[in-house]
This record gives C-alpha cells, structure tokens and sequence, in this order.
C-alpha cells in the first residue's frame, strides 16, 4: 500500500530525530500501529529513514518513558533559551554592553 503520492526520482534530505518535533513522532507512531502501512511508506511520507521509523516504534512499545524523557528535556531547554534571551534583551535595553566572563 503505497501513500506518498511523489514521484519515484524525487530524493529529499532525510530528517533526523532532532529535527521532528513531537506531534511528527506521536503521527509516526501512530501510522505505524496501522494494519498495511510498511515502514518505507511511513519514512517516506515523513522524509525520515526507515531505521528512524523502527526504533520509534521499538521505544514507544518498549521503553515509552524515553519519549516522555525527550519531550521534557526538550522543553527545558527552549525554556534556558527564553530566559537567555530576555536576560539579554534586558542588557541590551540598559545599554550595557555583554561581556564574556
């Protein structure tokens, strides 16, 4: 059962973990849960790699807390990077210049 609808020559950049965000995942976890649906058409239709596809899946039925665990860690670091972004802003706005320590 064939889902992408591009053609057979167009090559795309496979996308690495990092790079999905979590509602990816959670669709990539879901369509391979689907009766039918092979893990080449999953990778395809995601631009991922079909060994990307299997140890999705292989840790959601295995160790689902290590999804849980990188959601929250990448949550914690969007935070450091807001606070480090209004600590510099406020810098910035009192005409202070940033210097290394």
């Amino acid at each position: 059962m064939r889902i992408v609808d591009s053609a057979p020559c167009r090559r795309y950049k496979k996308r690495r973990l990092k790079e999905l965000d979590d509602e990816e995942v959670d669709q990539i976890i879901a369509d391979s849960k689907r009766p039918g649906w092979l893990k080449k058409d999953i990778a395809q239709k995601y631009r991922v790699t079909p060994d990307l596809v299997s140890k999705l899946c292989m840790e959601a039925a295995k160790q689902p807390e290590k999804i849980t665990a990188r959601r929250q860690l990448k949550q914690v670091l969007a935070e450091k990077k807001d606070a480090i972004a209004d600590v510099t802003t406020s810098i910035l706005k009192a005409g202070k210049p940033i210097v290394r320590a």
